[in-house]
């Protein structure tokens, strides 16, 4: 009876030990799994950062700080917008802004996809007009209000003349001289 309680004493011993060496086995295989999925996502991000750094310099200088310019005014109306939303909130108002608000982002983002995809700068902003004008016929209260101030206005106006402009230069420079 006494070699029978050893027995029992010992395997409940190897049992608890083999139990914790299971569970030490998985602490460790779930830890590796978290390391190895953080170094694959800091890879993904160096990876992405990598290209778009690539991109950017492949850019010319006026170019890449004319584009960081507009992206910093744009980011600072949406902050201007935002803060005033919030400081005015309506009822309905704030209803009806959501699917507008919504659309305005979605044309942001064909905008700036079709930037990756280096389609013209004029092609881009067109797109994206078609975007925000179905975004305006689709809640015409959204139109009503005014949407641009001022300086936004007159942001767009220059940019649109820079265009036309730029669009001229490159057919001027295409026409052959066939004057004899």
């Amino acid at each position: 009876a006494q070699k029978r309680a050893e027995f029992e004493s010992k395997r409940e011993q190897e049992l608890r030990f083999v139990d914790t060496q299971e569970k030490e086995a998985a602490k460790l295989a779930t830890k590796r799994a978290e390391l190895e999925l953080k170094l694959k996502q800091k890879e993904a991000t160096t990876l992405i950062n990598k290209m778009e750094a690539e991109d950017e310099v492949k850019l010319p200088f006026r170019r890449r700080t004319r584009l960081a310019g507009i992206e910093r005014a744009r980011k600072a109306a949406a902050l201007k917008k935002s803060a005033e939303a919030a400081a005015a909130p309506k009822a309905t108002g704030a209803q009806e802004a959501a699917p507008a608000e919504l659309e305005v982002e979605k044309a942001a983002a064909k905008r700036d996809a079709a930037r990756k995809v280096d389609l013209t700068k004029l092609e881009a902003d067109k797109a994206a007009a078609e975007a925000a004008g179905s975004a305006a016929l689709r809640n015409p209260a959204k139109e009503a209000e005014p949407s641009k101030s001022a300086e936004e206005a007159a942001a767009e106006e220059a940019k649109r003349k820079y265009l036309e402009k730029k669009q001229q230069h490159r057919r001027q420079k295409k026409k052959p001289d066939i004057s004899f």
